[in-house]
């Protein structure tokens, strides 16, 4: 009677606090609803590319699952992207392993803004439970400490790449429950909270699953050394969770797979050659006082901004002064030797340029590595409000504050801090430390009215900085265009598969219309806006002069090798923008745009009247009348007496080509599509293997006379990993089974 009693009053206990940390991060997303959209009257969590990426990306998925759901084919291959794209694979850590996508699909397909809106909410919500599960398994006993640090979760950090992130925040949302696992079955010997956790997180991003395992395998390895188990044990328990790491990863390998290993191919993934072991001295200054304030590391002035690039910029940890101060002071207690040293090691990883390249895979320096350091930081800072000693805290916080002085005073005498040039980010910093102190000072005596500013803190500072990150964003179609436009004039068009060349003005990414783009995808783009485009075009890419291959964006300007990808109409502002080295003719207005068909266009597939090798080509404008064989061996001594003839599209689906072609002597067909290994290609019937042309572009050799060509994608690896899969979701239930039955046998 007493245990039922005492049951039921801790399950009351814990309701009560999970209403209470639901309520908080309620009021906190209807602030940011009202305070954007009405107030600022701008887009809720999202700036630059980001609105670009997960609303279109996610747009072009679920077409591609309505298409599939129609009966039209596999949702593996875009037409609508790039020149054509593996979607299933480049996109994995994009959207494709989404764990939302059946919400969206079930409830948002036709409005995926607001779906994407949903979904960040949901992670909003997440975060917070997620953090408070881990920190009760993690020890941590007062439930009002539980929930500040869990709220401190929710919104603390670097906003953009927080919260405003989809890529970030679905990940780091669900992360917590990966540690708790890990706790949970230290404590009852239990595998599958983990094993479920791991195969979450590798779905929703496998990329950040890399460096956090990293982080997980140290962070165990403290955590059985403060429990003093034996080598032996360890051992044990290390093999075990491995195991489960490999059942997790199984689970989701039908996406994961086939993606890391199509990502792994990227030149990007390359080496930048930025070497050394330091960072700039400036951003260790910025991480210190990050701690403090946050990061607005693109406002004009900012002090501690070194590099271009923000995968190399200090990012915030900003988790509010209390937390930082009480983490600390739980570092040098006497008898905590072994946090210290691991907290001390996970800095030292994020400190040094060649450890903290780990975010990126080891390639580039990045300190990503940073929302693991604020995750270990916040879990510290619980430890050390259960604590709960005040005056020792003020001592911390002088010593913090003696560091901030000596960095602000070693500015001011090298001269490398500009008052007036960095007066934002100065105040920034002062009205943040000002705040804090005052905050902790009513700390010492009203923890929860501590609590409650510190939070209205944080949140007054992340709303100043989307304030500043927003600014200029332009999200708007141009007046002369729109879809309904475009897919009018598709239809009216007796061709298939032809393609848009758009010279527009604004050609960067933060534009839902510009050449990148052209017009989400549905105009069958000769460039597209994709980190993961397929690696089978690189030397395309460096022939056709498409600037570094390692960038985000493909631009094909050369108006030969426009036509030579099946570029059929130009869209202009005036006749005069048209190049002088094709001819064109009038077809039809866009409002003040002017559209001009090409009258060299080639086809979406088409054979040449000569055959040449790729290493002999100098002059982009041959590629309209030569095709070029990547194969130096290849034998092209057989193909005589050629003629340039177009292939006749029949009909298509979303991984399917059918079409046909007649040619009086033996050519190869040029189909200007990457060269994926995916591409399974009959020709009257028979099996055939694609060669490679014009830098990566799939050809097709074809014998003289009637040739039909059927062709079917399937992402490389894709068998196997459905087999691995399965095999890891049967595993994981008879996982599931096994502890079940081992609960039950403790209970007897």
């Amino acid at each position: 009677m007493i245990l039922s009693t005492f049951g039921k009053r801790i399950k009351n206990q814990r309701t009560g606090e999970l209403f209470r940390l639901l309520l908080y991060i309620t009021v906190l997303i209807l602030f940011y609803c009202v305070f954007f959209r009405v107030v600022l009257h701008r887009p809720f969590l999202l700036w630059n590319d980001q609105w670009f990426q997960y609303n279109e990306f996610y747009k072009e998925w679920i077409r591609l699952i309505k298409e599939c759901l129609h009966g039209n084919g596999y949702p593996f291959y875009s037409w609508n992207m790039f020149l054509g794209t593996d979607f299933f694979s480049s996109m994995g850590y994009y959207c494709t392993g989404d764990v939302f996508l059946p919400m969206l699909l079930l409830f948002f397909r036709n409005n995926i803004e607001t779906g994407l809106l949903i979904e960040t909410f949901l992670c909003a919500y997440l975060s917070g439970v997620l953090m408070n599960c881990f920190l009760k398994e993690f020890g941590i006993e007062n439930a009002s400490n539980r929930i500040f640090v869990s709220v401190l979760y929710t919104i603390g950090g670097q906003a953009i790449l927080y919260v405003g992130n989809y890529m970030f925040h679905r990940f780091y949302a669900f992360m917590p429950l990966l540690f708790f696992g890990a706790l949970y079955y230290f404590r009852t010997k239990k595998h599958w909270p983990f094993t479920l956790a791991v195969a979450i997180l590798f779905l929703q991003n496998y990329y950040f699953m890399f460096p956090s395992i990293i982080f997980l395998f140290f962070f165990c390895l403290w955590q059985e050394w403060k429990r003093n188990v034996s080598l032996p044990v360890f051992t044990g328990d290390f093999i075990q969770l491995v195991l489960c790491l490999f059942i997790g990863f199984s689970i989701s390998a039908i996406i994961v797979l086939p993606s890391a290993l199509s990502v792994l191919g990227n030149p990007r993934l390359e080496s930048t050659g930025q070497s050394g072991l330091l960072w700039d001295k400036n951003v260790y200054y910025g991480l210190y006082l990050s701690l403090t304030t946050m990061n607005p590391w693109n406002t004009p002035g900012n002090i501690f901004y070194t590099y271009h690039d923000a995968h190399d910029n200090w990012f915030n940890l900003y988790i509010g002064l209390i937390a930082t101060i009480t983490a600390f002071y739980h570092l040098v207690k006497k008898n905590e030797g072994k946090d210290l040293a691991f907290f001390l090691f996970i800095t030292l990883i994020l400190a040094l340029k060649p450890l903290s390249s780990m975010m990126h895979g080891f390639t580039i320096p990045s300190l990503r590595w940073v929302f693991l350091y604020q995750f270990m930081m916040l879990f510290f800072a619980a430890k050390g409000l259960e604590e709960n000693n005040n005056k020792a805290q003020l001592i911390i916080l002088a010593i913090y504050l003696a560091g901030f002085a000596f960095i602000r005073i070693q500015g001011g005498a090298q001269k490398w801090i500009d008052a007036i040039a960095n007066h934002n980010h100065l105040v920034l910093i002062y009205a943040s430390l000002i705040s804090g102190i005052l905050i902790f000072l009513v700390f010492c005596r009203y923890r929860k009215i501590a609590f409650l500013l510190t939070i209205i803190q944080m949140t007054i500072s992340t709303s100043y900085y989307y304030c500043r990150m927003t600014d200029g964003i332009q999200l708007h179609y141009d007046e002369a265009i729109n879809p309904e436009y475009v897919d009018y004039f598709h239809e009216q068009d007796s061709d298939k598969m032809f393609r848009y060349y758009l010279d527009y003005n604004l050609n960067y990414p933060v534009n839902y219309l510009n050449r990148n783009k052209s017009l989400s995808y549905h105009m069958m783009s000769t460039s597209s806006y994709s980190s993961t485009y397929d690696t089978n075009i690189v030397g395309f890419l460096k022939l056709a002069d498409c600037g570094n291959v390692l960038d985000w964006n493909m631009e094909v300007d050369d108006p030969y090798i426009n036509t030579a990808l099946g570029v059929k109409y130009y869209i202009v502002y005036k006749e005069e923008d048209l190049p002088e080295e094709l001819s064109f003719h009038y077809v039809y207005n866009l409002n003040h745009l002017e559209v001009y068909e090409n009258e060299q266009f080639k086809g979406f597939g088409y054979t040449n009247g000569k055959i040449d090798h790729l290493a002999d080509n100098t002059d982009p404008k041959t590629f309209i009348s030569t095709t070029y064989v990547d194969d130096d061996a290849f034998d092209i001594t057989k193909y005589n007496n050629l003629s340039a003839q177009k292939m006749t599209v029949l009909s298509y689906s979303t991984n399917a080509l059918r079409s046909e072609i007649y040619v009086e002597s033996d050519n190869i067909l040029v189909i200007p599509i990457p060269n994926n290994k995916g591409w399974i290609v009959e020709v009257n019937g028979e099996k055939v293997n694609p060669i490679s042309v014009d830098g990566g572009f799939l050809g097709v050799p074809v014998a003289a006379g009637n040739n039909s060509i059927n062709m079917h994608f399937k992402p490389p690896h894709f068998k196997a990993a459905f087999f691995l899969s399965a095999a890891g979701v049967m595993t994981f239930v008879l996982l599931f089974i096994i502890d079940i039955k081992k609960n039950k046998a403790i209970k007897l």
